[in-house]
């Protein structure tokens, strides 16, 4: 599809907790600060099929896509399709360690369509960019599961 990146943390919270934090969607932006809204198209559900409509801002760029819910296997992965401005392939995977701790990776694959790259340029900052996003995400979580603030 494009650029992979994929970025694991530690979080002292049991899987199940770590899964369900992520899959419910009211907790998005707490975790991605750069969205500024996920809705649910048709209803307030969990799992494959659903359709979440979804607007951030890139580079001061407005961003609207629709991420479709392509797998739910809970509590171990999330993989969602998105589509609209831009593309891109998100997996929330979850690993039980032993110590009751949780291993989380966020795995985004992306494309970014030819005329948003004429707006933005395509260099390694836009890539340097998408993996530092993906790192605050992950430490984003980590501290409100194991702090609970925002």
């Amino acid at each position: 599809m494009g650029v992979k990146v994929s970025k694991s943390i530690k979080v002292n919270a049991p899987v199940e907790q770590a899964f369900a934090y992520i899959a419910d969607w009211r907790n998005a932006t707490k975790v991605q600060t750069n969205f500024s809204s996920f809705k649910p198209v048709d209803a307030d559900a969990l799992g494959p099929g659903v359709v979440v409509a979804v607007k951030g801002r890139f580079h001061g760029l407005p961003i609207k896509v629709r991420m479709k819910i392509t797998e739910f296997e809970p509590p171990r992965r999330m993989v969602g399709l998105v589509s609209g401005m831009l593309k891109s392939v998100n997996a929330w995977l979850f690993e039980p360690l032993e110590d009751g701790r949780t291993k989380v990776t966020f795995v985004n694959e992306y494309h970014i369509p030819a005329p948003l790259m004429m707006l933005l340029g395509r260099n390694s900052f836009i890539d340097r960019e998408v993996t530092q996003m993906t790192e605050d995400a992950l430490r984003r979580l980590k501290r409100l599961l194991e702090n609970g603030s925002d």
